[in-house]
């Protein structure tokens, strides 16, 4: 089965949308629910009120996330993170996939977020649907 950019799949009853691995590494991004969401989002609007900066936050790879609007997970956050010690073989059952605002945004996110050198890398040249 062929995974690509914005996959939606399951692991250990938690949804992930796929980004892109090497050899070694699996990258993608743990949807959060809706409650968990929210907690984060508090936390980030909070903690953006107190230090007056919000580029301060949004260098630090807790707070790099994308609100999502694809209809099935609409305001869950995809959270960018790590995934290491995911056992892939056990994962691929493809549940859906992000509409191509959310994949544009998760994108973007990856390119100016503090997040691996190589998983910039990888997505710097996938072509995304208009």
């Amino acid at each position: 089965m062929l995974v690509k950019f914005g996959d939606v799949f399951k692991y250990k009853s938690e949804k992930y949308v796929y980004l892109a691995r090497t050899e070694d590494v699996l990258y993608a991004t743990k949807i959060l629910s809706l409650e968990l969401s929210r907690e984060l989002h508090n936390v980030y609007e909070n903690e953006c009120k107190k230090d007056h900066k919000r580029s301060v936050l949004e260098n630090k790879p807790l707070y790099c996330f994308v609100t999502l609007n694809t209809k099935a997970f609409k305001d869950r956050i995809a959270h960018i993170g790590t995934t290491k010690g995911m056992d892939d073989s056990l994962f691929f059952d493809i549940a859906d996939s992000l509409n191509s605002e959310d994949l544009k945004a998760i994108k973007e996110e990856i390119l100016t977020g503090p997040l691996p050198k190589m998983l910039k890398e990888l997505v710097l040249d996938i072509d995304l649907p208009c």
